[in-house]
C-alpha cells in the first residue's frame, strides 16, 4: 500500500512540472494561494530534526530552509537569513544573561552561579566568561541578592556589607517637649573690721605727752606701748574700735526652657533587618 501511495505521489508532481499545479494532502481542494496545502485534524508536519553538528555540516543551505535543532542552545526551529542558522520564534538567549529558576542544575548552557571553578565549564563557556563578559571567576550567587553597581568594576563581584541605613521614615519624630527649671542664690557674708580712734604718745615715766583724735572717741580697745622709731623715750599706743559688717548676696530667681518638636501622632515604623525571602536558583548563560 506504501509502495502505491509513493507511486500516486510521484506521477502527481510529476505531472505538475510544465504546468500550474496544487497539491493537498487531506484536502481535494488546496487553497489558491498555496502550493502545497496539508489538511489535517489529528496529525501534524513533522520537518527534519538534527544536532546542532549535523545542522552545520548542511553544504551551501538556501536562504529559507527550515530545521528542527534537537540540542542547540535554543532547542526548537531554525531558518537559515543573513548566511547564518536563526532561532525561529521564542525568546533568544543572549551571552551574558541572567535568570532566575526552580531548576538545580545547568541546562542549555545556562551555568548555576554557586562560585565553582572556571575549570569545570567548556572551553566554550570559559571563553566568554573570560574574554567576552571580563570575568576571571564563577561568580557566588548564594544568599546573595542582585544590586545595580554604582561602579561598572564590580559587575559580577559579590560584595559583603553589614551596614543599615536609617531614612527619616524610619526614625519617629519628635514634638512640643518643653523643660523647664528655676534657681535662686542667697548667701550672707559676715567679717569683722576696726577703725583707729585716737594714738597717745608719753615718755619714759610715763607723762602723756599728747593725744590725737582721728575719729570719734568711743575706742573699746588700746594696744600696747610701742616705742617710736627714732625716738628714744617716746612711746606711743592706739586706740581703736571693732567693727561688725554683714554683706547680704541675692542673685534674683531666674527660669529658662528648652523646646523640641515632635508628632506624637506618628506611626512607628519598624526597620526590618531580616526581609522575607523567596528562593530560586540563579543562572548565567554562556552557551554549550
Amino acid at each position: 500500500m506504501k509502495k502505491i501511495n509513493k507511486l500516486l505521489l510521484i506521477i502527481l508532481v510529476s505531472s505538475c512540472i510544465k504546468t500550474y499545479c496544487q497539491v493537498g494532502f487531506g484536502t481535494n481542494a488546496p487553497h489558491s494561494s498555496a502550493v502545497l496545502e496539508l489538511k489535517s485534524t489529528n496529525k501534524g508536519l513533522l520537518i527534519p530534526r538534527m544536532t546542532k553538528i549535523q545542522r552545520d555540516q548542511i553544504n551551501t543551505p538556501i536562504l529559507g530552509m527550515l530545521l528542527y535543532c534537537t540540542n542547540c542552545s535554543n532547542q526548537g526551529l531554525y531558518h537559515y537569513v543573513n548566511s547564518k542558522w536563526t532561532f525561529w520564534g521564542g525568546k533568544i538567549d543572549k551571552l551574558g544573561d541572567i535568570k532566575q529558576s526552580y531548576k538545580a542544575n545547568d541546562h542549555q548552557g545556562w551555568i548555576k552561579l554557586n562560585g565553582r571553578e572556571i575549570s569545570e565549564l567548556t572551553p566554550t563557556q570559559k571563553n566568554v566568561l573570560e574574554n567576552i563578559l571580563n570575568l576571571t571567576a564563577l561568580p557566588n550567587a548564594d544568599n546573595a541578592y542582585l544590586t545595580q553597581p554604582t561602579q561598572s568594576t564590580n559587575l559580577g563581584k559579590t560584595i559583603t556589607s553589614s551596614a543599615l541605613k536609617l531614612i527619616s521614615s524610619d526614625i519617629p519624630s519628635l514634638g512640643n517637649l518643653n523643660v523647664s527649671n528655676s534657681y535662686s542664690v542667697q548667701n550672707t557674708l559676715n567679717y569683722d573690721d576696726f577703725h583707729i580712734s585716737r594714738v597717745q604718745t608719753k615718755d619714759d615715766n610715763d607723762n602723756l605727752k599728747g593725744s590725737e583724735v582721728f575719729s570719734d572717741n568711743n575706742e573699746n580697745t588700746w594696744s600696747d606701748w610701742i616705742e617710736s622709731a627714732g625716738r628714744a623715750g617716746d612711746w606711743t599706743k592706739a586706740g581703736f574700735k571693732l567693727y561688725n559688717y554683714t554683706h547680704n548676696i541675692s542673685i534674683n530667681s531666674s527660669s529658662h526652657s528648652h523646646s523640641a518638636i515632635y508628632n506624637p501622632n506618628n506611626t512607628h515604623e519598624e526597620i526590618l533587618i531580616n526581609h522575607k525571602n523567596f528562593y530560586l536558583n540563579t543562572f548565567i548563560y554562556l552557551g554549550n
